[in-house]
């Protein structure tokens, strides 16, 4: 018998039942009723879940496959034809004697789900079991039934390490932005981009046209070979001064 576990949707939970366990373990009433009192008085069971399980577990339920056998055996003696050999007698016999087995084990399947899906508190009674098998031991192979649950705050369980129970809050609804504001934030967030786009390519255009003019007089003195070299004669006159009419001869 597993405990409850939770699964990825919608934060359902699902507690297991191993039907083979709880017939090994809950054999007699007194034995069901000394292990089931600690859980209810500690929380895990309700009172509901507690007289459910004091009621069944150690029922008859456990003898319908032998019970099942028992009947289909009867009714080929019962009803055998005297011209039967003795070979088709056994074979007839054997052949009933399984399908009343069979028919006895569908019927204890039956009757845990039934038990099974009564119970009120799944949470509870998984943790309950958990307990339970810490003191017997834990399941050994066999069917398995599984059944998925929302938590509430009823349901009066701690939860394991890693185990978190979310449940929904008035705060977490009231946190939620409404419509409007997202619709608001956006536009606000559209024109913060274009007025840093506007800017942007505003200062582009005064950094252009002033990289511009710095260089077209420089181009223009590129261009004019002749006022380069008197220059550089006016640099290496001995005076530092031009003599223009000399230039000019």
């Amino acid at each position: 018998m597993d405990g409850s576990r939770p699964t990825n949707k919608n934060n359902a939970h699902v507690v297991h039942y191993n039907v083979r366990w709880m017939d090994s373990v809950f054999k007699s009433r007194d034995t069901t009723e000394a292990l089931l009192s600690p859980q209810r008085e500690a929380g895990n069971l309700t009172s509901h879940d507690y007289d459910a399980s004091l009621n069944f577990l150690p029922g008859y339920h456990r003898y319908y496959p032998g019970l099942g056998l028992l009947v289909a055996t009867a009714l080929v003696f019962r009803f055998r034809n005297p011209k039967w050999t003795p070979l088709k007698f056994h074979a007839v016999n054997v052949t009933a004697g399984l399908g009343g087995f069979a028919f006895g084990r569908l019927a204890v399947i039956s009757a845990h789900y039934k038990y099974f899906c009564s119970i009120e508190n799944p949470g509870g009674f998984g943790k309950a079991m958990e307990n339970i098998q810490s003191e017997v031991g834990a399941p050994k192979l066999g069917l398995v039934m599984s059944r998925a649950y929302q938590p509430s705050s009823d349901d009066n369980q701690t939860p394991d390490d890693g185990l978190q129970l979310i449940l929904p809050s008035s705060n977490s609804e009231s946190s939620k932005p409404k419509p409007s504001d997202k619709e608001r934030s956006k536009w606000e967030q559209i024109r913060a981009a274009n007025n840093r786009t506007a800017r942007n390519s505003s200062w582009d255009s005064l950094r252009q046209k002033h990289e511009r003019e710095t260089v077209n007089p420089r181009s223009e003195g590129a261009d004019n070979p002749e006022n380069s070299d008197v220059d550089q004669y006016a640099a290496n006159s001995p005076d530092g001064k031009f003599d223009g009419k000399f230039h000019r001869k």
